[in-house]
């Protein structure tokens, strides 16, 4: 397998990707390469001996997150030599819990996320620019410390394996240094050898850095304090009570509603400790009153509330009253008391290790959807587990 000599190109490396720079609240932000976090213009390389079906790698050292950490947001630079825009390639995106080395080579930890498996899809990405894929609807967790972040060429339009292709991933070389004795930090799984750390790797007697590969890999991601906050109660046909009018959802989320947007999704952002959460609901009606609901016992089997299923039990506090924009709500909202504030006004402190349970019922008005017995006019979504510590 030929490899081409590596392509250095000056590119407008944020030409499609300004908002894969930052992180929401209570988030980390981490980044593989030596550029800024706001790139603008800079000399890069394009890989382009890189073939379809393999893939590059990065080791994000994330143990100062927490203990368990969630990835919220990945993103990967695809330039095309000379700076072109536009041209677009099939990827995938897969992430592994830590990794073990011996003799030099990479043993991948257990593999806790793949974007094609979870939704039946490839990734979009576009030269030149750094392009970000938004995980809030995956709960990807890592215990290790390590976050191995993987992105595989599934598709890639111009160019073959045997002489190259001008547009492929990209490193941060010659803006940072070929990095040929910088160890275990750099990934490249190549055809017919597997995963190889990317200073080291040879293709037959002919070591590809730097003649062929140097410097970083571009690649970034958002991490998230993990302990506090778990997905529960998917109207997805998982639970021992069954959605009201066999109306199941998608994988995770709510029962499905009279929209058919597959059901409504409750996420979280920001962390307990100091308490920067905001739970967010999508896949809502469009513009429908959407009530935020706490509860401090869980109902493991589910109970029909509405048209959907209600795990949050106990002593139930409506916390937030707001209406959906396009299907999507969030509270708290600037202005309001934080999640534990507004459980403290409502008479339910929430003590250390205290755990609460959310969901967001709303309006569904459409009453031949699911008719009374046994729904009503109100859906609700799936639900988050939110440790306080």
């Amino acid at each position: 397998m030929l490899r081409p000599i590596l392509a250095a190109v000056a590119a407008l490396v944020l030409v499609h990707a300004l908002p894969a720079q930052n992180c929401a609240g209570g988030q980390t932000f981490f980044k593989n390469d030596v550029l800024p976090q706001i790139p603008g213009t800079h000399a890069v390389s394009v890989i382009q001996g890189l073939c379809e079906d393999e893939a590059i790698g990065a080791v994000f050292n994330v143990s100062g997150v927490g203990p368990t950490v969630r990835i919220k947001k990945a993103s990967v630079g695809y330039m095309q030599a000379g700076g072109v825009n536009g041209t677009q390639a099939l990827v995938n995106l897969r992430i592994y819990d830590g990794v073990t080395w011996a003799g030099g080579l990479p043993t991948l930890g257990p593999l806790v996320f793949d974007f094609e498996a979870a939704t039946s899809g490839s990734i979009g990405v576009t030269s030149s620019g750094i392009n970000e894929v938004d995980l809030i609807n995956f709960d990807i967790l890592i215990n290790s410390g390590k976050a191995v972040v993987t992105w595989r060429m599934d598709f890639n339009p111009i160019g073959q394996c045997a002489t190259g292709y001008p547009a492929n991933f990209a490193t941060d070389y010659p803006s940072g240094l070929a990095n040929c004795n910088v160890l275990q930090k750099n990934l490249i799984f190549i055809q017919g050898q597997g995963w190889r750390d990317a200073a080291t790797a040879m293709v037959g007697p002919i070591p590809l850095c730097p003649l062929y590969y140097a410097g970083n890999w571009l690649m970034r991601i958002c991490a998230e304090p993990a302990g506090a906050s778990t997905p529960f109660c998917f109207g997805d046909g998982s639970l021992a009570t069954a959605c009201p009018c066999n109306n199941f959802g998608l994988v995770g989320s709510g029962c499905d509603n009279s929209a058919g947007t597959g059901g409504a999704k409750l996420t979280t952002t920001g962390t307990v400790n100091p308490d920067t959460i905001v739970l967010t609901s999508t896949a809502e009606l469009p513009t429908v009153l959407s009530i935020f609901l706490q509860g401090d016992a869980e109902v493991t089997a589910g109970v029909v509330f509405g048209d959907g299923l209600r795990c949050a039990g106990g002593s139930l506090k409506r916390l937030y009253v707001k209406n959906a924009a396009g299907g999507i709500v969030s509270a708290p909202d600037v202005g309001d008391p934080s999640v534990s504030q507004r459980s403290s006004d409502l008479g339910d402190p929430i003590p250390f290790g205290g755990t609460r349970l959310y969901q967001v019922y709303y309006r569904d008005p459409v009453l031949g959807f699911c008719p009374n017995p046994p729904g009503n006019s109100w859906n609700v979504s799936s639900g988050q587990r939110i440790v306080w510590q």
